[in-house]
C-alpha cells in the first residue's frame, strides 16, 4: 500500500518540539486529494502498525492522530501503543454517549486524548475530566469566546491548552499570554521583527566562506585560509570531514585536506548550515530541521526531473527559503548579505521557474495542502510515489547532519561563541 503523511510540529512555549501532528490523504489512485474520515483514520492506523516510514517521520516524538467518533467507538486507537499517540477527537463528531463511555475507557487504559478545534460548549463538559489537551484556532476565535475555553477548562487540572493555527509570532505571543501550553501553526517561518542582526566574528568567518565559495573564481587556497581564521569553525570543519558519514582511507588532518577533501559543493552545504544554525540560536531546533528537508527535497525534485544542473542552486533555495525567519529580518536583506547571485535570491523569494516550484511543493506538503501538492509536482512531472520518497530521504539526511553537530556541539554552533 502506498500512503503519504506529512507532519506538522507542536511546540512548547520556548519553541522546543513536543510533539507532531501526522496528516494523512490517500485514494485509490493514490492522489494527495482527501477521502472519508473513517477511511484516512484507519489507514494512517495501518501504516503506524506495518510501516517503517512511520519511524522516519517521528523520530520518537509523539504522534497525534485524528479519530473519528466511529472509530474511536469501534475501539481503532487501542491498535496502536498509548506512549506513541494522542487521540485527536474530530471536531465533527457529536458528543454521544457512546463516545463519552469510550472515551472514558481509553481514558482509564493510560491513553490521552485531545479536543479538536474545540468550540466552547456544554455538551462536552462531562468529556473534560477524560481529556488531556484541548486544541482551540485562537486567531479565529472572538476573545470572548477564547475566555470562556479558559475558564471552562480551568477545572480540570488534566487539562493544557493548546493554540493552533498560529502563523505570527503575535499570535503566539498572545496565546502565549493567556496560558496556553502548546502552539501549532508556522509562525515559527516567519520573523518576529524587521532589523539587521549584528554578525559576531563566528558569523564573520563563516561569512566570509561563504563569499569564497560562492565566487566564480574558487580558491581552495582562499577558503582554507578564512576556515583557519577562526578556531570554532576550524574544528567543526574537521569533525564534519572526520565523521562517519564520509568514507576514506584514513583521517583528515588539516583544513586545507578537508577543503580539498569536501569539495565546493559539499562545503557550500557544510558552511550554510554552521552560519543557519549559530544565527538561529533561541530559536526552535525546528527551523534548522525544516531548512535541511526543504533543501534536500528541492534538490531531489531537480535531479528527478532531469534538471541536474539546477539542483545545487536547488539545495541552497531550499536551506535558504527560512533565512527571514533565521536573522529576523527582511528576506531580500538576507540573501544579499550572503553574496547569491540575483537570480537565485529572485527565485527563492518570488518562488520562480523549477526551482521555486520545488519548494512550493515542499510548502504545500509541510502544510497537508495536497490539491495544490498535486498540481506543483505535476508541473514538475513527479509521481506520488517518488515524491513521498523525496520527502522520506529528506527527513533521514536531515537527522543524519543534524546528529554530526549534535550532542553538546550543536547548540548554536557553540554557546561560547556569543562572547
Amino acid at each position: 500500500m502506498f500512503f503519504f503523511a506529512a507532519r506538522q510540529p507542536i511546540l512548547n512555549p520556548d519553541k522546543s518540539l513536543f510533539a507532531y501532528e501526522l496528516l494523512f490523504r490517500d485514494s485509490p489512485k493514490n492522489q494527495f486529494p482527501g477521502i472519508d474520515h473513517d477511511v484516512a483514520t484507519s489507514r494512517i492506523v495501518d501504516g503506524m502498525l506495518s510501516s517503517f516510514e512511520l519511524d522516519t517521520l517521528l523520530q520518537g516524538q509523539i504522534a497525534f492522530i485524528n479519530f473519528t467518533a466511529s472509530s474511536i467507538i469501534n475501539e481503532l486507537p487501542f491498535t496502536l501503543a498509548k506512549d506513541r499517540i494522542v487521540i485527536e477527537i474530530l471536531e465533527t463528531s457529536a458528543p454521544s454517549d457512546a463516545l463519552f463511555q469510550a472515551v472514558k475507557r481509553l481514558h482509564q487504559e493510560g491513553y490521552r486524548l485531545a479536543l479538536d478545534d474545540y468550540r466552547f460548549s456544554t455538551n462536552w463538559e462531562r468529556f473534560l475530566p477524560f481529556i488531556s489537551i484541548v486544541k482551540v484556532e485562537t486567531p479565529y476565535l472572538e476573545q470572548q469566546e477564547i475566555n470562556a475555553i479558559i475558564e471552562q477548562t480551568k477545572a480540570y487540572p488534566n487539562i493544557r491548552l493548546l493554540a493552533e493555527k498560529i502563523e505570527t509570532h503575535d499570535q503566539f505571543n498572545h496565546a502565549k499570554a493567556l496560558g496556553f501550553r502548546f502552539f501549532q501553526g508556522y509562525f515559527f517561518c516567519h520573523p518576529e521583527v524587521i532589523r539587521t542582526r549584528f554578525l559576531g566574528y563566528s558569523s564573520s568567518a563563516l561569512l566570509q566562506v561563504i563569499k569564497e565559495v560562492n565566487d566564480d573564481n574558487v580558491s581552495a587556497r582562499n577558503i582554507a585560509k578564512a576556515c583557519e581564521g577562526d578556531l570554532r569553525l576550524s574544528l567543526k570543519l574537521l569533525r564534519y570531514v572526520n565523521s562517519a558519514m564520509f568514507r576514506r582511507v584514513s583521517e583528515i588532518s588539516s583544513i586545507k585536506q578537508a577543503v580539498t577533501f569536501l569539495g565546493r559543493n559539499e562545503l557550500r552545504r557544510f558552511v550554510y548550515l554552521l552560519f543557519t544554525t549559530q544565527a538561529s540560536s533561541g530559536k526552535s531546533l525546528e527551523l534548522i530541521r525544516v531548512s535541511l528537508i526543504r533543501a534536500r527535497f528541492c534538490e531531489g525534485c531537480l535531479l528527478k526531473a532531469g534538471l541536474k544542473a539546477q539542483a545545487d542552486p536547488a539545495f541552497l533555495a531550499g536551506m535558504l527559503s527560512v533565512v527571514d525567519a533565521i536573522f529576523d529580518t527582511d528576506m531580500r536583506q538576507s540573501l544579499q548579505e550572503l553574496n547569491l547571485a540575483s537570480s537565485l535570491i529572485d527565485t527563492i523569494i518570488e518562488r520562480t521557474g523549477h526551482i521555486g516550484q520545488s519548494l512550493k511543493l515542499i510548502e504545500e506538503l509541510e502544510q497537508a495542502k495536497w490539491d495544490e501538492a498535486k498540481a506543483v509536482q505535476n508541473a514538475l512531472r513527479l509521481d506520488n510515489k517518488t515524491v513521498q520518497q523525496l520527502y522520506l530521504d529528506a527527513l533521514n539526511w536531515s537527522n543524519v547532519r543534524l546528529s554530526i553537530l549534535s550532542t553538546n556541539q550543536y547548540q548554536a554552533i557553540d554557546s561560547t561563541s556569543q562572547g
